[in-house]
């Protein structure tokens, strides 16, 4: 004499391994929606729109100083960093094997951090090339200046 087991999930068998699936498919559209331009600053945390802003804003500078087309791309989506007491730094990135902007805190509002540094990836204008930018200022001096001041 057999016995039949209930189960308290409604699929069983091949349907179970269907679900994971369905599941995933459900889930992906809510995972690509999400943009940089939606990660804003809030008492908290930095937003990586910001920080991205202000690299393309040195990105312009130097475009227009050094007659280049470099582009600031995207944040890594995985950096978290608290919201910044002091002006953003910029400047280009060093060490690093490819070419970026360093956008820098020296001082967070809570304490928790000191400084933080975010490397904002760049490329070389309408090709994509990501060669290095042909600056000779470093990084540091670069971003002791006054925004809108002579190089």
């Amino acid at each position: 004499m057999t016995k039949e087991v209930v189960s308290m999930f409604p699929c069983s068998g091949r349907h179970r391994r269907v679900l994971p699936v369905v599941l995933c498919l459900f889930a992906l559209p809510s995972a690509a929606a999400w943009s940089i331009d939606d990660d804003r600053s809030n008492s908290f945390k930095h937003g990586l729109y910001e920080i991205r802003e202000e690299a393309r804003r040195f990105v312009f500078q130097e475009n227009a100083r050094h007659g280049t087309q470099w582009e600031a791309t995207e944040p890594n989506a995985k950096v978290f960093v608290p919201l910044c007491k002091t002006p953003l730094k910029t400047g280009w990135a060093t060490g690093s094997p490819r070419p970026g902007v360093s956008v820098a805190c020296a001082r967070s509002i809570d304490g928790s951090y000191r400084a933080w540094n975010v490397t904002v990836p760049v490329r070389n204008g309408p090709a994509g090339s990501t060669h290095w930018p042909c600056s000779r200022a470093r990084p540091q001096d670069l971003s002791a200046q006054e925004p809108g001041s002579p190089g």
